[in-house]
């Protein structure tokens, strides 16, 4: 470092000169070496690329602005139309039912009727169930739940009638898996005061075991079922099949 007075020597950062004593600017130091220049046209050019690349996102966005805004107004647009085809419709179907069904008159209060008689089709057979004989009152006497072939053959089946009137020619039919094996003819005197009533049953050959209907059918229309099952039981002297009743007795519902 130089002294700007008189041109000693003097060492770096010194505040005076050693020679004159002239005071040394701090600022008179070695300056660094300027960096190198970047040139206009790179710098322009620069500028330039900045601008197209914001002016690019620019136009990016508002097509997506643009985009959103049409799909909205296509569905707007869907919803209005079906609404308007929905209230079209409902108005043609309106005005086609007002052509075809003519006003009615007002309906006058009809005279009373005197209740029909019961038909014979109307019958229905109710609470279905059997015994081995009945009392003085009629009612059952000792209910079976098993019947044993060969040991119980005359029975009585108990039942309540709901509708008719008269003498019924009953149709007993056995059916089993589908098809009648045995079918018997009893008379039932409907007019008779009886609660229950009763008809006498012999039991047919049902030594085939499975499962067992006993079909109470009038003027061909069935009006009562009880659903029984053969079993076959060993017993201590032979072999027996036996028959479990079914005493709920529902009405057949076919």
């Amino acid at each position: 470092m130089k002294c700007d007075a008189c041109g000693a020597d003097i060492p770096d950062g010194s505040a005076f000169c050693n020679r004159c004593g002239t005071a040394i600017d701090s600022r008179s130091g070695p300056t660094s070496a300027p960096g190198p220049r970047v040139p206009a046209e790179l710098l322009r050019e620069r500028e330039k690329r900045a601008e197209l690349a914001l002016e690019l996102e620019r136009v990016r966005l508002r097509a997506e602005r643009e985009q959103v805004r049409g799909r909205r107004a296509f569905m707007i647009g869907v919803f209005v139309l079906a609404l308007l085809g929905s209230t079209m419709v409902t108005m043609v179907l309106n005005r086609s039912r007002g052509r075809a069904a003519p006003p009615q008159p007002p309906e006058r209060a009809a005279a009373p009727r005197a209740p029909a008689p019961t038909e014979p089709g109307g019958l229905r057979l109710e609470n279905i169930r059997l015994a081995r004989g009945r009392d003085r009152e009629g009612q059952p006497q000792e209910p079976l739940s098993v019947l044993t072939l060969g040991i119980d053959r005359d029975v009585f089946c108990f039942f309540d009638i709901v509708g008719g009137s008269g003498e019924v020619a009953l149709s007993v039919q056995w059916w089993r898996l589908g098809s009648v094996e045995h079918r018997t003819q009893v008379t039932v005197n409907l007019d008779a005061p009886m609660t229950p009533r009763s008809i006498p049953l012999r039991l047919p050959d049902l030594g085939e075991p499975g499962a067992w209907e006993i079909r109470f059918v009038c003027d061909r229309e069935q009006i009562g079922v009880l659903r029984i099952r053969v079993q076959q039981a060993v017993a201590a002297r032979s072999m027996a099949a036996v028959v479990s009743a079914d005493l709920r007795g529902r009405p057949w519902a076919g």
